[in-house]
């Protein structure tokens, strides 16, 4: 074989190897997020249950806290494990300057007062004299 044609095949041998390695799976490394100290791989992640957040290949966070619509219900807990406050006892409102709370769709009497949640979702109870 000639020296041209050596030398040919050694540029090309080496061409192939460097566009190999730069493009290779293996060498490619994309550099994680921090975010409040701790690290987290490309894409999306919840740093804790009210907050999605997204890793971009670049390295920036990008993070939304979780809405939370208001509880339909005056007794309403706060689950740990659940961002948004939960109604263990389902919907429910509250007689004005009472303790007194109904559930939604039953009624409550108190002497002349009958009392129940009103269907718009105001979480005052409606009460009317009998």
């Amino acid at each position: 074989m000639g020296s041209r044609k050596m030398l040919s095949a050694l540029y090309a041998t080496l061409y192939l190897t460097c566009v190999t390695s730069t493009w290779s799976s293996d060498s490619i490394s994309t550099p994680p997020c921090l975010y409040r100290g701790q690290q987290y791989p490309v894409g999306s992640f919840q740093p804790s249950v009210c907050e999605h957040c997204q890793c971009s290949v670049s390295g920036q966070v990008t993070c939304a806290p979780q809405f939370c619509p208001p509880p339909e219900c005056v007794d309403d807990v706060k689950d740990p494990s659940q961002c948004c406050p939960v109604c263990p006892n389902g919907k429910t409102c509250q007689i004005t300057n009472s303790r007194t709370i109904i559930k939604f769709g039953e009624r409550y009497f108190d002497g002349g007062m009958e009392c129940r949640c009103p269907s718009h979702g105001s979480l005052e109870a409606e009460c009317i004299y009998v």
